[in-house]
């Protein structure tokens, strides 16, 4: 038997290992979720060091419009 070297072959495997890694990528990797993670406290040696604070000590300060924030506001 010769040994095949087609293109028909090579798609096959080509299609076949794509969906491979776009299944498997999608069972073996999760997601970090917000709600996983704990609160910063304030008097964290990180929350220190990047000068964490709950709330802005000015007025005109928020982090409403802030493009790593997501949902609405009244949420914590």
């Amino acid at each position: 038997m010769k040994n095949q070297s087609s293109r028909r072959r090579f798609l096959k495997l080509t299609v076949g290992g794509i969906v491979g890694l776009t299944v498997g990528n999608k069972l073996l990797v999760k997601p970090a979720q917000a709600a996983d993670l704990p609160h910063l406290s304030v008097d964290d040696a990180q929350a220190k060091a990047l000068k964490y604070v709950n709330e802005s000590s000015f007025s005109d300060k928020n982090c409403n419009n802030c493009m790593l924030i997501e949902g609405d506001a009244s949420a914590e």
